[in-house]
């Protein structure tokens, strides 16, 4: 998940530099919609934690610490 996140995050910021360079033909809907969250997130001047229901919008990592402050397994097992 933080890979994926990652990967999303450099696409969203670097996409003029990207476009052209690798072949979105076979690109699943689901990495799209993803794609589309990074872009989101990356435009958004504020915390995403004000939201705290917003599970979509939040990063892996603050997803894990929520987890983690209720006593929850954070890997997802």
């Amino acid at each position: 998940a933080l890979l994926k996140e990652a990967v999303m995050d450099f696409i969203a910021k670097n996409g003029d530099g990207i476009l052209g360079e690798i072949s979105f033909e076979n690109v699943p809907g689901l990495v799209v919609t993803d794609l589309l969250l990074a872009v989101g997130r990356s435009k958004r001047q504020d915390d995403v934690s004000n939201y705290p229901n917003e599970f979509n919008a939040m990063r892996v990592a603050a997803l894990r610490r929520r987890l983690s402050e209720k006593g929850l397994d954070v890997d997802g097992s």
